[in-house]
């Protein structure tokens, strides 16, 4: 028996898998324009584009406001306006000369000898007994006794 030699239309073929390509091509085209039209019509619905020249405005303004030079924000009150990175600075120094004044005692203690609004203030020193209870460390006394050390085993 003999074998036939296959006789393949070449041009039909290209044609074929030409047809094919460009209408893979032509379908990709289509749905990313429909993706993007959809994606820009519910945008508009939603308001996702927004316009960051108020955001940019703003922030400009509040970054200049904390490095402005030091100005007078009310004068009867003695109140000054500095830039944000000195201001860090005095805070820094204040806290290496007491640092106390980082503590809720200090706070209390400030605010004991300050006049309340409530009517009922107490005395200057009820406020700094009571400082000193709320913050342990300010009296030296943890209120808890140091754990014993085991004992080494041998």
């Amino acid at each position: 028996m003999a074998t036939q030699d296959d006789k393949i239309n070449t041009g039909a073929l290209a044609t074929i898998v030409v047809v094919l390509a460009i209408s893979t091509l032509g379908i990709a085209a289509a749905l990313t324009a429909l993706v993007r039209y959809e994606t820009a019509t519910l945008g508009a619905e939603k308001g996702v584009s927004a316009n960051l020249r108020s955001y940019r405005d703003l922030v400009s303004k509040q970054r200049s406001e904390l490095t402005a030079e030091p100005s007078w924000v009310d004068k009867d009150k003695q109140l000054v306006s500095i830039p944000i990175e000195r201001a860090m600075e005095l805070v820094v120094q204040d806290l290496r000369k007491d640092g106390n004044l980082a503590t809720e005692g200090a706070a209390a203690a400030d605010a004991g000898a300050a006049p309340s609004t409530t009517g009922d203030a107490a005395a200057p020193s009820e406020a700094a007994g009571d400082a000193g209870a709320a913050t342990p460390a300010a009296t030296g006394d943890a209120g808890t006794k140091a754990p014993k050390k085991p004992a080494p085993s041998h």
